[in-house]
Parts: C-alpha cells; sequence; structure tokens
C-alpha cells in the first residue's frame, strides 16, 4: 500500500464530516526523498487552515511545501521557515560546522528551501485542521479514536526514516503508540534530549520549531543531539 492508497483507505473509514477535512502529508518528493543523506520526518501536531465557512477543503501538506515559494509565497509559514533551516542543518551541518549568520543567509535563498523541503517528509498527528492554537478537547478526542492512531502509525512505518523529529509531539507517541514508545524505553543524550530507537528510526523528543527561544541556540542543539546519537 503506498501513500495516497492509506489515505483513501482511512477517509473512507471516518465520518464524512472529518473525511471532507482530511489533510494528507508526508513525503514532500519521492525521488529527492530516497537519494537524501539522512531520511528526516517533521512530525507535529496539526496544521494551520483557515476552514472557516467551508463544506469541504482541498489541501495538501505535501503540495504546499512543494509549492512553497512557487505558489504560496505570501504565506510563508514560520513554522515551515525553521524546519528547513533544521532540514538543511541535519543534511549539511553534521560534519562539518557553519557559523549561525552562515545558516540564516543559505536558509534564506530560495533554491536552498525548495531543495531542503523536496528531501523531508512532515507527518501531522492529526489530520483535521487546527488553528493557530490547538483545541485541546478536539485534539484529544480525535486522538482517542483507535483508527485515526493505527493509520498514524502505519503511515509513519512506511517511510522507515531514519530521525524523526518530534516537535513538542513526544508525548503523543508515548501516550498513543506501541508499548515501545512508552517512557521507560526513552534514553537521554548526554545534554539531555530524550530519544529512543524504534526498529531502524530514531525519535527525538524536541520542541515544537516555532517555540519562543532564540533560533539558533534551538538549532545547534538540536544538531548536537543528533551528532551523538548517530555517533558522528
Amino acid at each position: 500500500m503506498n501513500e495516497n492508497e492509506l489515505f483513501e483507505e482511512w477517509k473512507n473509514k471516518i465520518p464524512k464530516e472529518e473525511s471532507n477535512y482530511f489533510i494528507p502529508d508526508g513525503i514532500v518528493d519521492y525521488e529527492k526523498w530516497k537519494v537524501s543523506k539522512i531520511k528526516t520526518l517533521f512530525f507535529l501536531k496539526e496544521a494551520n487552515v483557515d476552514v472557516k465557512n467551508v463544506n469541504k477543503i482541498d489541501f495538501d501538506e505535501r503540495k504546499y511545501l512543494l509549492k512553497y515559494n512557487e505558489e504560496y509565497k505570501k504565506s510563508h509559514s514560520p513554522t515551515i521557515d525553521v524546519v528547513i533551516q533544521w532540514a538543511y542543518g541535519i543534511e549539511c551541518c553534521l560534519d562539518s560546522y557553519k557559523k549561525w549568520e552562515d545558516v540564516l543567509k543559505i536558509c534564506q535563498d530560495e533554491k536552498t528551501q525548495d531543495e531542503m523541503l523536496e528531501q523531508i517528509a512532515l507527518v501531522n498527528a492529526k489530520k483535521i485542521p487546527g488553528g493557530g492554537t490547538v483545541n485541546w478537547s478536539d485534539f484529544d478526542k480525535y486522538m482517542n479514536e483507535k483508527i485515526n492512531v493505527e493509520y498514524l502509525f502505519e503511515q509513519m512505518n512506511m517511510y522507515e526514516s531514519q530521525i524523526v523529529i518530534c516537535g513538542k509531539t513526544a508525548w503523543i507517541i508515548e501516550k498513543y503508540g506501541p508499548e515501545e514508545f512508552k517512557s521507560q524505553n526513552w534514553k537521554e543524550t548526554s545534554r539531555g534530549i530524550r530519544f529512543l530507537q524504534y526498529k531502524n528510526s530514531f525519535f527525538i523528543d524536541y520542541v515544537h520549531p516555532n517555540v519562543r527561544a532564540p533560533k539558533n541556540i534551538v538549532f545547534y542543539a538540536l544538531i548536537d543531539a543528533i551528532k551523538e546519537i548517530l555517533n558522528r
């Protein structure tokens, strides 16, 4: 089963009022994903998409990221801009140090932005859109539906990612995921970043990309943790 087949099966098993707002996500460009140095998946909570006064939504997270500069230049996301920086760091800074001013300059280049987004996967735990602030009642209701959790993990498992960055979402897989994800199985890097190895993937318990903290500190702390986890 491929990604789109999984989504169609998933949508057919949930209420119509939810399937009308279902947002596909995952690998942005399969060809670029296959040749990326480190297959990196970003695991976030939900897409921030305005669905007011509509009965059905036609939005695909993958297409949004693929056309980030071509069609969506006016609706750039602060979260995705940081995802680009992190993706660049994982691709280019694990084996060589780069100054923060250089990272910023390089990641402001549209060609670099496109290249970084093309080679990642981005998965939202909740496939029904939310707003700028999570409605936790709706989120918990969605995640407590067993079918949503089962399909979510089936989706994530099919990618066989090397690195999964949980952007303030590790608690979701601890609470709803398989026994292997329970808290006692997580380890810590020497600087206190939690991580867990599941099959061939390393899940990293990290902050949300748009966290209110200095972007440079968050960037280098992540790169430092990944270096240690991968023994680079």
